[in-house]
């Protein structure tokens, strides 16, 4: 089970937008979503995306999270809002240089799934998840 797909909530603007524009079609391949960041006691949160405009596979917009096979990452420091590389996610050197050819330099592009569920499980444990933002 992916446990971080529990954790995927639609942001406000996100909502607000499907209200407006596409209450008529749900599965709309282009439209625009945002989930909220996932926070972690040490201070990071991952951003975890997919949709028409992400670097997701495939990349649409899907209401079955679970037909992802890949995901856009990013990952924050909660105090600055500025992106980061893995290193300041965990201190396992050698998986966060699995991460390596996705980053662009400022987010990690068409991660696999089941590397995002790694990466979530691998902070939950060393760090513990936060109160929400």
């Amino acid at each position: 089970m992916l446990e971080f797909l529990k954790h995927l909530k639609e942001d406000r603007l996100s909502k607000r937008l499907i209200e407006e524009r596409y209450t008529h079609n749900e599965d709309f391949p282009y439209r625009t979503r945002f989930f909220e960041e996932i926070p972690f006691k040490n201070g990071i949160t991952l951003s975890i995306q997919a949709s028409g405009i992400h670097n997701s596979k495939p990349e649409k917009t899907l209401s079955d999270l679970t037909q992802y096979e890949a995901f856009e990452l990013g990952l924050k420091t909660m105090d600055v809002k500025n992106f980061v590389s893995m290193d300041y996610a965990t201190r396992d050197k050698a998986f966060s240089q699995i991460f390596r050819d996705y980053f662009d330099g400022s987010i990690y592009s068409s991660v696999p799934t089941p590397l995002i569920e790694d990466l979530f499980q691998k902070m939950k444990n060393e760090y513990g998840l936060a109160e929400s933002l």
